[in-house]
C-alpha cells in the first residue's frame, strides 16, 4: 500500500505540474504530458504481492470459510472486513481530472483552456493567495484545531477526528474531498488564522463526507455568519463572505457548529476542505462559487 500511494501521488503530482505549465508549453503539450502521467497501470513488484494477497484470501476461505470479498466469498458488504475487493483500488485523482480535462480541451480559444488548465493544477488556489486546509490529510491542514487528542479524549468528545467518506477515487471524488475533519455532538469543528490586517476575507469550504444530513452553522469569533442549514449534496461547495470588522485584529477564529441536542452517534458535522481567500476584484464572493 505505501509503494501504491506513493506512486499515485507522483501521478498527481507530474500530472498537475503539466496542468501548471499550459501558459509555457501549450495547452496541447500540457494535456498530453498531464494524460500521460495519468495513465493506469501497475508496477510488476505490486502486481505479485496482489497475487499473493488473492491467493491467501482463497485459502483462508477454503479453511476458515473467510469472506475477504464479495463477489467472490459471499461477504455482505466491503465495509464489512471485505477488504479484497478494494486492494487496488485506484489512489490517484485519475477519474476526477480525466474528465475536466476533456472539457478544457472542447474550449474554443487557447486562452480558455490554459486558464482551465491551470485552476485544476491549482486546487489550493495559492494564484488567490489562499488559505488553505486539505482536511483528513495529515500534514496539509495547518489551521486545523486538533484539539484533546487521542490519548487524552479516547471518545474523541473534545477533538477532532480525521475520516474518510464511504467513496472511492473511481467515483469521482478527488482525494481531497474524501478526507475530512469532524467533530461530535456540540462540539464544533475550530480552525485558527492569523491573518495580515486590511483585508476583506472569504471562506470557502468542502462540506464532503459520510451521507449523514445533519444541520451546521459557521461562527467567526464567536459570531455567525451562516445559519443552521442541511448540506444540500454530497460534496457540497459553500463560500461565505467573513465581515471585515470580524478579523480587524489579524485573528480569526472558525467554528463550524453542528445541531445542538441532535442525538444519535454525534456524527454529521464534517468538512473536506477549506480556503480562505482575500476578496479582490479578481475573486468575489457572492455565494456563487460551484466548488474548485
Amino acid at each position: 500500500m505505501a509503494r501504491r500511494w506513493a506512486a499515485a501521488k507522483a501521478a498527481d503530482r507530474a500530472a498537475r505540474a503539466a496542468l501548471a505549465k499550459a501558459g509555457q508549453t501549450g495547452s496541447p503539450q500540457a494535456l498530453a504530458e498531464a494524460r500521460r502521467a495519468l495513465a493506469p497501470g501497475e508496477p510488476p513488484a505490486t502486481l505479485a504481492l496482489y497475487h499473493q494477497l488473492e491467493a491467501l484470501a482463497a485459502r483462508l476461505w477454503d479453511r476458515a470459510r473467510m469472506q475477504l470479498s464479495v463477489a467472490r466469498y459471499g461477504a455482505s458488504n466491503w465495509e464489512r472486513g471485505a477488504n479484497l475487493d478494494r486492494a487496488m483500488a485506484d489512489l490517484t485523482d485519475r477519474a476526477f481530472l480525466l474528465p475536466r480535462l476533456a472539457q478544457a480541451e472542447r474550449s474554443r480559444d487557447e486562452a480558455t483552456r490554459v486558464a482551465l488548465l491551470q485552476a485544476l493544477a491549482d486546487r489550493a488556489d495559492v494564484r488567490h493567495h489562499a488559505l488553505y486546509d486539505d482536511l483528513g490529510m495529515p500534514g496539509a491542514q495547518p489551521h486545523l484545531v486538533r484539539g484533546a487528542g487521542e490519548l487524552a479524549d479516547p471518545q474523541g468528545r473534545r477533538s477532532a477526528i480525521l475520516g474518510v467518506a464511504d467513496h472511492l477515487p473511481a467515483d469521482g471524488w478527488p482525494l481531497a474531498a474524501l478526507t475530512y475533519a469532524e467533530t461530535l455532538y456540540e462540539n464544533p469543528l475550530r480552525l485558527a488564522y492569523r491573518l495580515p490586517r486590511g483585508r476583506a476575507w472569504c471562506l470557502r469550504f468542502t462540506w464532503a463526507g459520510e451521507d449523514y444530513w445533519r444541520a451546521m452553522a459557521i461562527e467567526a469569533n464567536g459570531h455567525q455568519i451562516l445559519p443552521p442549514q442541511q448540506r444540500p449534496a454530497n460534496p457540497a461547495f459553500v463560500e461565505v463572505p467573513i465581515p471585515p470588522a470580524l478579523t480587524a485584529q489579524g485573528r480569526l477564529s472558525l467554528a463550524f457548529v453542528g445541531q445542538a441536542g441532535a442525538g444519535g452517534s454525534g456524527r454529521g458535522q464534517q468538512v473536506a476542505e477549506t480556503w480562505l481567500v482575500p476578496i479582490s476584484d479578481q475573486l468575489r464572493c457572492e455565494g456563487r462559487w460551484q466548488g474548485p
